[in-house]
């Protein structure tokens, strides 16, 4: 499954004009190729970009990603979220890494993740902010159970498919049983959302 778009290269053709609409195919045919071909793995989504580099190659234009085409790829060390649920396995393509204070949360945004228009669905971005600070709040705290009471969430920006997301902590303020946190949601340089989540430690119950 490769790309269907061929170019032919011309050294002195204008190379900034070839970027784009390189760029530009390259987007369109991921999505296409992704929503009817892959799932939304790891794997998968490395194939799909072998096989657009592959293209690239026979046409003699070595080219580096940072030209503006999306992510492909899930970072190094990132594996499948190591706590799941029913709702993060219907959605899928939720990753962590690391431990305690290193953990990190992030999404490899795939055909579920989409709304009617072809961008990341708002309440994705929302589930991902409520399940990555949850997360990384107790991983913390050593364990602490505490549950969600609250969420403000300001959405500043979108994404499209195969694109990467990372959570990033801000603040962290406890008083009591309650403990409030903010940080952002960023694809890349990008802010797709700035947020702030109130947790509380749940009494225990009496027997």
């Amino acid at each position: 499954m490769g790309s269907n778009v061929r170019f032919t290269w011309q050294p002195h053709s204008n190379r900034r004009a070839f970027d784009r609409r390189l760029c530009s195919s390259l987007k369109l045919n991921l999505r296409l190729s992704v929503a009817h071909h892959c799932q939304t793995t790891h794997s998968s989504l490395s194939l799909v970009w072998k096989n657009f580099y592959t293209d690239l190659i026979g046409i003699g234009c070595d080219m580096p990603i940072e030209l503006g085409v999306p992510h492909l790829s899930v970072p190094e060390g990132f594996r499948p979220i190591f706590r799941s649920s029913p709702a993060l396995d219907a959605l899928g393509g939720f990753m962590s890494r690391g431990h305690a204070y290193d953990l990190e949360i992030g999404l490899l945004i795939g055909p579920n993740h989409l709304n009617s228009r072809g961008f990341l669905h708002g309440g994705v971005i929302a589930t991902l902010i409520d399940v990555a600070f949850g997360y990384m709040l107790v991983a913390r705290s050593g364990g602490l159970r505490q549950v969600t009471a609250s969420m403000k969430l300001d959405y500043r920006s979108s994404a499209v498919q195969g694109e990467w997301l990372d959570v990033v902590l801000n603040h962290v303020e406890k008083t009591g049983r309650k403990t409030l946190v903010s940080g952002r949601a960023v694809c890349g340089d990008r802010i797709l959302a700035e947020a702030s989540v109130l947790f509380v430690q749940p009494r225990r119950t009496q027997t």
